[in-house]
């Protein structure tokens, strides 16, 4: 790829891993738990309604991560019995995001 030589190449992005939040996964572990509302999800985890909707918008703390897992977590053995885990990996993914600017 050649530039001309009055037009600096665009800078490079950087790239870093980040953690995302399931979504579909989080709202049916909801669900199977009855926390239909984001009321109620901020109770049982502990948590404003405005981290829960920062999560889904992929903005996670370590305590939200935290929360989440602990809260789920004490109620994993009712939700395997409809196949649904509530592991890290299952509520969690790890993928590149852009860094901030």
């Amino acid at each position: 790829m050649s530039y001309d030589m009055h037009v600096a190449p665009p800078p490079p992005v950087e790239v870093r891993a980040g953690v995302f939040l399931k979504t579909d996964h989080f709202a049916l572990v909801a669900k199977l738990l009855d926390l239909t509302t984001d009321a109620a999800l901020s109770r049982a985890i502990k948590m404003d309604r405005i981290t829960i909707s920062r999560a889904r918008d992929g903005i996670i703390g370590e305590r939200f991560i935290a929360a989440v897992l602990s809260v789920f977590g004490e109620h994993a053995e009712k939700l395997a019995k409809y196949g649904v885990g509530v592991k890290f990996e299952d509520l969690f993914e790890i993928r590149d995001k852009a860094a901030a600017a």
